[in-house]
């Protein structure tokens, strides 16, 4: 089970870039908050940071084929990020 779950307030929307085939994500604070997009390697750690990832970094760092050591760093502060701006929770 991941550390962190999407809260209810969160919502999310899913578009493809037409020029360059990417996926972005769209999370806005409901009912007026923010909305940001994620793209590239900060939708990959939210999706895992949501999904049953256990390790985040671990998973982040298969997916793009690094160590866990070279992304845990960048993976936490983003993680943290995430969570202080309430687009995340812990679990």
């Amino acid at each position: 089970m991941s550390p962190y779950r999407r809260p209810d307030h969160v919502a999310v929307a899913r578009a493809t870039d037409a020029d360059t085939d990417t996926e972005l994500l769209y999370l806005a604070l409901l009912p007026d908050g923010p909305v940001i997009e994620l793209n590239g390697t900060s939708a990959l750690i939210w999706q895992a940071a949501v999904s049953s990832a256990e390790d985040v970094a671990a998973t982040v760092a298969d997916e793009v084929g690094v160590g866990r050591s070279t992304v845990v760093g960048d993976v936490d502060r983003f993680l943290g990020q995430l969570a202080e701006l309430g687009f995340i929770e812990p679990a």
